[in-house]
């Protein structure tokens, strides 16, 4: 289950880098 939950806190991080990128562009 930890393994699972690193992989979620990890796409979140990304995702949120993502969205935090795509604002500085605009």
């Amino acid at each position: 289950m930890q393994t699972y939950i690193c992989l979620l806190r990890g796409i979140n991080v990304s995702g949120q880098k993502k969205i935090k990128m795509a604002e500085l562009k605009v």
